[in-house]
């Protein structure tokens, strides 16, 4: 499936009242699952429930915050660990 049909998709299934940010949380959650389950050789979609789609979308937004503040791990450094995480 094609990045833009993921997202005609993914707002397609949303309630009319979606706001902008909620769109926006959606689709940025759908395309950070994606990259990630690519990085370790998962399927793109992993059915969570709505308690994990929430945790996620705060720890997104905790780590967009640490980057715009300097803190972070190089994305090097992550890409060794991930093989490890994806192993337990």
């Amino acid at each position: 499936m094609t990045a833009k049909a993921q997202v005609l998709e993914t707002v397609g299934k949303m309630p009319d009242e979606a706001t902008m940010d909620d769109i926006l949380d959606q689709v940025v959650f759908v395309a950070a699952g994606d990259i990630a389950g690519k990085e370790v050789g998962l399927p793109s979609a992993i059915p969570i429930d709505e308690t994990e789609k929430q945790e996620l979308l705060a720890s997104i937004r905790q780590s967009q915050k640490d980057f715009e503040q300097g803190k972070g791990i190089p994305i090097e450094e992550v890409r060794k660990e991930i093989p490890k995480w994806a192993n337990g």
